[in-house]
């Protein structure tokens, strides 16, 4: 009692294909370790720091509290007294093009490659 018949087998045959590409093509893309730390406040200019340099800095202003730890290679949101707390469970980033984002203090931490600054594909 065989109740499979020929179009599915073609059927299963195109999926594992279909996720084999997949796969492949995901392999082909994977980011690159991060070399600096992109941090913007609101209007003002971008600080960089070596990801690989060990740090703990404190980005606060006024009342808004926002403590950033580069460790290790891995840049985390140590504390911050937002509401929703989103930047520090967004947990540890180190690859490029990763980023915490503070919104309700207008912080945001960007992992950069070795190409700080230069315009990519789709800024052209």
């Amino acid at each position: 009692m065989n109740m499979m018949k020929r179009g599915d087998y073609i059927l299963i045959i195109f999926l594992l294909l279909f996720a084999g590409v997949l796969f492949l093509h995901n392999m082909n893309n994977i980011q690159e370790k991060g070399t600096m730390v992109e941090i913007r406040f609101a209007d003002e200019d971008p600080i960089y720091v070596s990801i690989d340099q060990n740090t703990t800095l404190d980005l606060s202003h006024g009342d808004l509290v926002n403590i950033l730890c580069i460790e290790d290679e891995k840049v985390y949101m140590l504390e911050s007294n937002c509401r929703d707390q989103l930047c520090v469970r967004r947990g540890e980033i180190s690859l490029e093009g990763e980023s915490i984002v503070c919104l309700p203090h207008r912080i945001s931490i960007v992992i950069l490659g070795t190409d700080k600054g230069d315009i990519d594909a789709l800024s052209q």
